[in-house]
């Protein structure tokens, strides 16, 4: 026996060396490896609804080792300034991961293990042999608030600047009731998966829709929960309508064949259009009326040498064509022309005209006349002739000498053009009667 224990000795020897050895390097397979800690801070960027950053308490915190096994994880959660601490963790790169109801939190999932620091959302520390790791600060950003937003919309005709009663108001998610007068409340949910503060102002778009307008639609911003914002938005009426007509003039229609008569639709920049040839009108693009809104326009007919004539308060169809049975009547703006007639004598000089039985002036484009009565002529309503396009009207006269019996006529033919006067007047001039023409 004791010449077997003596071969075995070397080799039991050897294997109290291998175990004595292995005790020594422990679990971890390093020579006098210890376990080291993690500590670290956590901050928000929403405090008491402030967003100033301060500690946040209450955030699970979590440790996943990167490499080995069995995988190590550990938890801990931050205490009122925001600290925590993870003790004992064996050495190696550790990923750590944070989270807490109401704030965005940062993943421990994805990554490249030989970061170290905040890579993006990610945060990696090592641990050392018996050394304490601190991790980067974190600020957690925090989820908006959940809740309704409410927006008060106003919607307005943009013609006339009436609300608009019966719009369809709408947003993604949100509800609407009408208010009275065209107001209308909308209820938008915020969900709370928008970070606080945003990188952008939340916004939210509201479309209107209403029968005879073009859509719209305005732009809500900064919408929180709980809060509540007014804007206005006025649409624009669709231009659906043509209106149709007749018109003609009062006297005269010969003075204005070459004429450009201008047609308006009062308080919009909608021209029409006048045919002289035809005695015909026309007004295109004009906005409907609706279910709710009777909409009604003026029309104004207006030259220089006519009197304005406005065809008041015609009512829209909702589309199409409507015209007008009933003619527009054009009458011409008239003053009364006056002038003065002068003979001359035998020495001479000049007198008005005595009156003779033959005397009388007349306007050739017009046909009127008026008699000369010592040496004054008037000719009534005679049409006015004020735009740069008139040529004018001649005026002729003939004067009788009531003693020698000798017919005269004016010997210069005189153009004129008349134009209106607050005094209803106006004075064509003084003509001389110097031409003889016949005797007895």
């Amino acid at each position: 026996m004791s010449q077997r224990l003596g071969h075995l000795l070397p080799k039991l020897l050897a294997l109290t060396i291998l175990v004595n050895l292995l005790s020594l390097l422990g679990c971890g397979g390093s020579a006098g490896a210890e376990n080291g800690q993690v500590v670290g801070t956590v901050y928000s960027n929403l405090q008491d609804n402030s967003a100033t950053r301060a500690p946040e308490s209450g955030v699970s915190v979590v440790a996943q080792k990167q490499d080995g096994i069995p995988l190590i994880i550990r938890n801990t959660i931050t205490n009122s300034k925001g600290a925590f601490v993870f003790s004992d963790l064996p050495t190696g790169s550790y990923m750590i991961g944070y989270a807490k109801e109401g704030f965005v939190p940062i993943q421990t999932s994805a990554g490249d293990t030989n970061q170290r620091t905040a890579v993006g959302d990610q945060i990696r520390v090592y641990v050392e042999s018996g050394a304490t790791s601190v991790a980067p600060d974190v600020t957690l950003r925090a989820y908006q608030a959940s809740g309704d937003f409410t927006a008060i919309v106003t919607v307005l005709d943009s013609f006339t600047a009436l609300p608009i009663t019966n719009a369809t108001v709408s947003s993604s998610g949100g509800s609407v009731s009408q208010n009275t007068n065209g107001v209308y409340t909308l209820t938008i949910p915020i969900i709370s998966k928008t970070e606080f503060p945003p990188p952008s102002p939340p916004v939210q778009t509201v479309a209107v829709v209403a029968e005879g307008f073009a859509e719209g639609s305005v732009t809500v911003s900064n919408a929180s929960a709980g809060q509540s914002q007014k804007v206005t938005i006025s649409l624009i009426p669709l231009k659906t309508v043509t209106l149709t007509g007749s018109f003609r003039f009062t006297t005269y229609e010969n003075l204005y064949q070459g004429a450009t008569i201008s047609l308006q639709v009062k308080d919009l920049s909608i021209p029409g259009a006048v045919d002289i040839a035809s005695g015909k009108w026309e007004i295109p693009n004009l906005p409907p009326s609706t279910a709710t809104i009777t909409r009604q326009f003026d029309l104004i007919f207006s030259h220089p040498n006519l009197k304005t004539y406005t065809l008041q308060k015609v009512v829209m169809p909702v589309s199409g064509t409507k015209t007008i049975t009933q003619p527009v009547l054009l009458e011409p703006i008239t003053v009364d022309v006056i002038g003065n007639v002068l003979v001359s004598n035998d020495d001479g000089k000049t007198q008005l005209v005595p009156s003779g039985s033959d005397d009388m002036a007349w306007i050739a484009e017009t046909g009127q006349t008026g008699t000369v009565s010592n040496g004054t002529f008037l000719i009534s309503q005679v049409p006015v002739q004020q735009s740069k396009s008139d040529t004018g009207f001649t005026m002729k006269i003939i004067a009788t000498h009531p003693t020698d019996k000798l017919k005269y006529r004016v010997a210069d033919v005189a153009e004129f053009k008349p134009v209106a006067s607050s005094a209803g007047t106006f004075f064509a001039g003084t003509f001389l009667a110097s031409q003889k023409l016949s005797g007895q």
